[in-house]
């Protein structure tokens, strides 16, 4: 979402850094450890507490359109303290993606083609342009490289693996706004440890519907389950309807089934282990002007609310945002596959092996690997024909072998497993094998 700061300039040279008690912070200018990098050249912020047990993982927080990291020391210095690698990562976002996707445009896969083209680099959209080097991806595999290299002790190459890609699974992602959103679409594409979004929606007014990444999963590899994705937002924000956000988006995310929206200025940690929170103070005074001061309240350093001893007074929420207990409640609902159809139930392998086998497949939380295998006597399914895939493929063209035995009575099984481990499945009508 699109809203406005007052911009405080900065100056900064290669790598400043501030030692607070045991914490180190560096502003990092992304030029510096890629020279392609050539748009929203502000730096980076990164923080790190070698006082603190680490938890060997990165969090990674994306600022919201037009602001940069230096709106959100506190919480990036807070995950640092709680144990985190902590980045505030700079990259392009200038266009969000509910304003260009918005207005007359009723496409619900615009938003997430604008976001990946983001993300990664791939041209998707005409409704932005941005390259492999200034992508986000690309951006944080070159700042955790240089972290590598200019600190070789500080545990910052063990988030890339040996090719010097992102280690996915031991990052937390993060975000406000706009940023919140790109957080969000990570963990539908990649397995993350945990998905935070602060005031965050994409949501199409003229078909009052959540964009199609966040509504329809199965079109995504939907690859981090619902119980790792939590959301904060005021219920007075400018920016967000609170309404929409609590009824359509986030149950869109699968959030309902851990609880209902918890007002965090009523109730303490762990508020009741929701993974939607909310709350309704009134906006401080800033020495910086806010535009939307209820949309910044949640995380911005100048809008939200500070204790007496400068403290954030949403400190405890953070900690739970970033650490509070996932897979609170047990999904007892196992995955559903139905509907198989069959391109022809008679195969010759020799001559012509193709199958083409479609089928659905559902989950109230999400699937996150299916199976087929076949079996020559319909009971004994041994042949493999495909595994692992992720919930949006529900169609392969299978090459039958022909070592597969001849028969009458062949059939091909469907398994579906979500992420607590339950599994539905289906068998296909016979198939002969000449």
């Amino acid at each position: 979402m699109r809203r406005t700061l007052i911009l405080i300039p900065l100056v900064w040279v290669a790598l400043s850094a501030v030692s607070f008690g045991q914490r180190q912070a560096y502003q990092i200018p992304p030029v510096e450890t890629d020279p392609q990098i050539n748009v929203r050249l502000e730096p980076h912020y990164v923080a790190v507490n070698p006082a603190m047990p680490s938890r060997n993982q990165l969090f990674v927080f994306f600022p919201g359109t037009d602001a940069n990291p230096a709106f959100y020391k506190l919480i990036v210095n807070h995950a640092a303290d709680l144990g985190f690698h902590a980045v505030g990562l700079n990259y392009p976002n200038s266009e969000a993606a509910n304003d260009v996707c918005g207005g007359a445009n009723d496409d619900l896969d615009c938003y997430g083609k604008v976001r990946l083209e983001v993300l990664d680099g791939t041209d998707r959209s005409p409704l932005v342009t941005v390259d492999r080097p200034n992508s986000i991806e690309n951006r944080l595999v070159k700042l955790l490289m240089y972290l590598h290299n200019r600190f070789p002790n500080d545990g910052w190459g063990q988030f890339l693996d040996s090719n010097q890609a992102i280690k996915w699974p031991s990052l937390v992602v993060s975000g406000h706004s706009q940023g919140g959103g790109h957080a969000g679409i990570i963990g539908r594409y990649h397995p993350v440890a945990r998905v935070v979004m602060f005031a965050a929606m994409d949501f199409n007014v003229r078909t009052l519907s959540p964009a199609n990444w966040i509504a329809k999963p199965e079109l995504t590899p939907n690859a981090t389950p619902p119980d790792r994705f939590f959301g904060f937002s005021h219920q007075r924000d400018e920016r967000i309807n609170f309404q929409i956000l609590t009824g359509k988006v986030w149950p869109a995310y699968g959030l309902s089934v851990f609880g209902t929206v918890v007002n965090v200025d009523t109730m303490a940690a762990p508020f009741a282990e929701s993974h939607t929170l909310t709350s309704n103070l009134e906006s401080q005074n800033s020495q910086v002007p806010l535009v939307n001061p209820y949309h910044s309240i949640v995380v911005v350093d100048a809008g939200t609310p500070k204790l007496a001893d400068g403290t954030p007074r949403f400190a405890p929420v953070w900690t739970y945002l970033l650490t509070g207990a996932t897979e609170s409640v047990r999904d007892m609902e196992s995955p559903v596959v139905s509907n198989i159809e069959l391109s022809r139930t008679k195969v010759k392998p020799r001559k012509d092996p193709t199958l083409v086998i479609s089928w659905r497949a559902r989950d109230n939380l999400g699937i996150i690997r299916q199976d087929l295998t076949f079996a020559a006597d319909g009971v004994n399914f041994v042949v493999p024909v495909v595994a692992g895939l992720p919930q949006n493929i529900q169609l392969i063209t299978w090459r039958v072998p022909v070592t597969v035995p001849k028969t009458t009575n062949g059939r091909v099984k469907i398994l579906a497993v979500d992420a607590a481990g339950n599994s539905g499945e289906a068998i296909s009508i016979p198939i002969t094998i000449k």
